[in-house]
């Protein structure tokens, strides 16, 4: 619903039900075990899973003018459920041929109330505008882990709560000096993490966070190059899904838990951008802090060397990261080409299993090639290239080169009044190329190998009242929505 009073006012309203009756999975986890490199066990986990979820969106908006005072107002709302019933079936082999098995039934349960709000004002000052606001966002997350297995397993069942509120006030000032427009600002975040476990308030890990997080830009064209220069410190805190207490099942030898010790991320970055028609180079240089990863270790109590447990930690040291990034999309009749490079260096530092310390500072590149060619009877062919090298990535280490061939056909079908339904037929990894491997270092290492999958799709797009938007919703709490 979007209202004009008149060309200074207006306000609207939307609201979005998401429905996923059920969508399945199946894995089968294939795990050999070797005492000096003679196997001792082999042994098979039928793994499945079964996804059920329902979401509602809600946002109402006033957008206004008063003079020359600008008003921008907006509420949303979130609130959404999930659950996955899963089981594991695992059957263990010997040397000897002597066979157990073990099976685990397990459900998980999530869930978020979230509301969130955000005021806006702008005005003319000193030939530039100043932007003054504040935004208010609560959530209530509920995480809930239950378990039945044939024999003891070290497992925790949970249920947790965390009652997150997050305050902000900021400004912005931005203002054009003949050819050069420049803009600085400024943001104070207040958060505060209340974390229950079966009802327990747990002191240890409520968090009290209050940042500040400047950012400044500036722009200017050099002939016909348009370039601009920004830095700016940025926040990322730990999705929800990574600060749950519950270890789960993988296989007799493997743990998954969440650590709701996670600390957030904090990154200096520093940005040059040109652009130079259909051309685009972008540097990035990030500091980063507490970064969020993946670490193996051996399982907490255990006297069995073999049990390890994967949860997700932060870094120790602070490391640096440049990335570059070349884009170019011309457009030449019917043919839409665009071709783009994207290169990061680090100096990340990891530890390793024989406790030293390895410093991962191999350069990782991705070239791609997408292609657009618009047919008669409108059909469109896509045809992509994808390149990936060796190199280093956070803690992981990628040790094979990657390529992928994908090649498309689509065609859109008008239904009259009932709108376009568009089919899209695909073909992935057509010559089986696309071959993954890394090392992922850590106190325990893992070796990762994937091979390759051609798959095919078939994609089927209904747009009905297909209209150009005049809702000017911006929505609130955006960082707080993506960490669900």
């Amino acid at each position: 619903v979007n209202y004009m009073i008149n060309e200074n006012h207006s306000l609207g309203a939307f609201y979005k039900y998401d429905r996923h009756p059920k969508s399945d999975f199946t894995d089968m986890l294939l795990t050999d075990e070797y005492e000096n490199d003679i196997l001792t066990e082999h042994s098979e986990s039928d793994i499945r899973q079964s996804d059920e979820s329902r979401k509602h969106i809600f946002n109402a908006y006033y957008n206004g003018k008063v003079g020359n005072l600008g008003i921008d107002f907006n509420v949303d709302g979130l609130f959404n459920k999930a659950e996955t019933p899963g089981s594991t079936v695992e059957m263990a082999t010997t040397a000897t041929g002597e066979t157990a098995q073990r099976s685990i039934e397990s459900n998980t349960k999530n869930g978020n109330d979230f509301w969130a709000t955000k005021l806006i004002f702008s005005y003319p000052v000193w030939n530039g505008e100043l932007s003054l606001g504040g935004e208010y966002s609560h959530n209530h997350r509920t995480d809930a882990y239950s378990f039945t297995t044939s024999e003891s397993v070290p497992v925790k069942a949970t249920d947790t709560e965390i009652n997150e509120s997050a305050t902000a006030a900021f400004f912005e000032y931005g203002r054009a000096f003949g050819r050069v427009f420049a803009q600085v600002g400024l943001r104070y975040e207040n958060l505060t993490n209340n974390y229950f476990n079966f009802g327990v308030r747990e002191d240890e890990v409520c968090r009290n966070y209050g940042d500040w997080f400047p950012s400044a830009i500036i722009s200017m064209p050099i002939g016909q190059v348009q370039l601009s220069l920004s830095y700016r410190r940025d926040i990322k805190r730990p999705d929800y899904s990574n600060l749950t207490s519950s270890t789960i099942y993988i296989n007799r030898y493997a743990y998954q838990s969440g650590n709701p010790y996670l600390k957030p991320t904090y990154t200096h970055s520093l940005v040059l951008n040109s652009a130079y028609k259909w051309i685009n180079l972008i540097l990035n240089y990030g500091r980063i802090k507490n970064s969020v990863t993946l670490s193996t270790e051996p399982y907490p109590g255990s006297d069995d060397p073999k049990i390890s447990l994967v949860h997700p930690i932060n870094t120790d040291e602070d490391y640096d990261q440049l990335s570059v990034i070349f884009v170019a999309a011309p457009t030449v009749g019917c043919w839409h080409p665009e071709w783009s490079v994207f290169t990061v260096f680090q100096n990340y530092k990891t530890p390793c299993a024989d406790g030293s310390i390895k410093t991962l500072n191999h350069p990782f590149m991705q070239i791609s090639w997408e292609n657009v060619i618009e047919l008669p009877q409108g059909f469109r062919l896509n045809a992509n290239l994808l390149w990936e090298s060796r190199g280093d990535y956070n803690n992981f280490r990628i040790n094979k080169n990657r390529f992928n061939t994908t090649l498309g056909l689509q065609r859109d079908f008008s239904l009259g009044r009932m709108g376009t339904l568009t089919a899209d037929l695909r073909c992935h990894d057509i010559f089986n190329t696309s071959k993954t491997g890394a090392i992922v270092y850590g106190p325990r290492e893992i070796y990762s190998y994937n091979p390759a999958r051609r798959t095919f799709s078939l994609d089927l797009t209904w747009k009905f009242n297909a209209v150009r938007s005049k809702y000017r919703g911006t929505g609130a709490g955006d960082s707080q929505k993506a960490r669900m």
